[in-house]
């Protein structure tokens, strides 16, 4: 079981973890290369952040989401399975779907079998929704305002050259950003798993679990899902993108994470990405945005809370048949 949870961790930093590097790497400042080591060091680094700065994703999910008291190992066993091939597929078609919306709809659906809406839990889907919430609509609008009031300032002493440099530490934030809280969700799968299998007698994130959560997502990350980045990077612009519409991109984006990791909201990476490069590029104009990509994208999401959660369910319904 613990397999299942490391491989949807590995899957994680494939697919999800190089999204943190998509603006950069469309603006010319990084190489896919560079990008993608750069994205796998500091996503390890952030994972590790949650042994001094708390795991506070790690317990929604173990914790609130599902109630611990109903769901089963074969259950989590089925959520997991349900992420891994979602991932896959997603991959496969060059399709940026969120790996932690994956999850929440395979939880909810794996739960939903054993114990009816009984099986989940009320403040921990509160939460889920305040972290949609921040981040499209929120981080959209910030994005497109801080942006938009950067054109207005006309801040001619500020060349390119500066730009880049600027975006070559808030590349590294959201980097960073991703792993402490994107990275904490399987870890907090991973300690539910213990707890279930009577391992631990309480739900508890111990250091080696960070650890080796940590260098998981890592290497997941080298392999680096770059057909996904092509699409949230250049498919979301029209011709150039500027350099500062990546620092503001970057910036709201990294903040908008990192602030929700303090109070144990699961934010997801692919959404906050692309809602702030969708609102820094449309301080340009609206026509500047991809619509048609933006639109693609938002389905995918919509279909990964449905495939994820029925599938979920198919599979506990299976397996239950034979226990």
């Amino acid at each position: 079981m613990l397999l299942l949870v490391l491989g949807a961790e590995f899957l994680n930093g494939w697919t999800d973890a190089p999204n943190a590097t998509a603006a950069a790497v469309a603006t010319g400042l990084l190489t896919k290369k560079t990008a993608l080591w750069l994205a796998a060091v500091l996503n390890f680094a952030g994972t590790l952040a949650a042994l001094f700065f708390g795991a506070a994703v790690a317990k929604t999910i173990g914790t609130g989401i599902v109630s611990p008291d109903v769901v089963n190992l074969y259950s989590i066993g089925a959520a997991m399975s349900s992420v891994i091939l979602w991932g896959l597929l997603a991959a496969y078609i060059g399709l940026p779907v969120s790996k932690s919306h994956a999850l929440f709809a395979a939880l909810a659906g794996a739960a939903f079998h054993d114990g009816g809406t009984a099986a989940l839990v009320g403040y921990g889907w509160i939460k889920i929704l305040k972290g949609v919430a921040i981040s499209t609509f929120i981080v959209f609008i910030i994005s497109w305002t801080f942006s938009s009031l950067i054109q207005f300032a006309n801040l001619h002493w500020m060349t390119d050259r500066h730009w880049r440099q600027l975006q070559a530490v808030t590349v590294m934030l959201v980097a960073f950003g991703h792993g402490w809280n994107d990275g904490l969700k399987f870890i907090g799968v991973f300690a539910l798993v213990l707890l279930l299998a009577g391992v631990t007698p309480v739900f508890y994130v111990s250091p080696w679990i960070v650890v080796i959560c940590a260098i998981v997502m890592g290497m997941g990350t080298l392999l680096g899902g770059w057909r996904i980045v092509t699409r949230i990077g250049k498919d979301m612009v029209n011709n150039l993108y500027h350099p500062s519409q990546g620092v503001v991109a970057e910036f709201v984006a990294a903040s908008g994470i990192a602030a929700t990791a303090f109070f144990g909201i699961p934010m997801s990476t692919t959404h906050t990405v692309v809602s702030s490069v969708a609102g820094a590029k449309a301080s340009h104009g609206f026509h500047s945005v991809n619509w048609k990509t933006v639109r693609i994208i938002v389905q995918g999401w919509i279909a990964t809370l449905i495939c994820c959660s029925v599938v979920a369910y198919a599979l506990s319904y299976i397996v239950g048949l034979f226990h």
